[in-house]
């Protein structure tokens, strides 16, 4: 079955997925043709309604050479997620100072990592 996917302000392209797929594999599949389109940032819609991953091509009536709106949600920044985290335990002065001396530390670490190791602990996570 071939799919055509339309990135929301983007371009289009297209699938070949088996009829029987689920959404998860379509988001699969979209991220192996576009590795800029991680399986996680993906949102698909058809006919203005959200498709669930665990759901089928069926379950939705998609057919052969269908059009799937693809919305790319942007990875929310470390440090806002640091930080409602840290709010439920800590002032937010103290949590900003935990943020703040957390991302020191992480930058100076980043910069002591050779390509080398970057590369062993990106391979460590994805294996996972």
């Amino acid at each position: 079955m071939r799919l055509t996917i339309k990135v929301l302000q983007g371009s289009e392209f297209e699938i070949q997925i088996p009829e029987t797929a689920s959404i998860l594999d379509i988001k699969k599949e979209i991220a192996k043709v576009t590795p800029s389109y991680p399986i996680e940032y993906q949102k698909l819609l058809s006919s203005g309604r959200t498709l669930l991953d665990e759901k089928n091509l069926e379950f939705y009536k998609i057919k052969d050479l269908s059009k799937l709106m693809l919305v790319i949600k942007k990875p929310e920044p470390i440090n806002e997620i640091l930080m409602r985290n840290l709010k439920k335990y800590y002032s937010e002065e103290v949590a900003d100072k935990i943020v703040k001396e957390f991302l020191k530390d992480y930058d100076e670490k980043m910069k002591q990592m050779s390509l080398d190791d970057m590369e062993r602990l990106v391979t460590s996570i994805l294996v996972k």
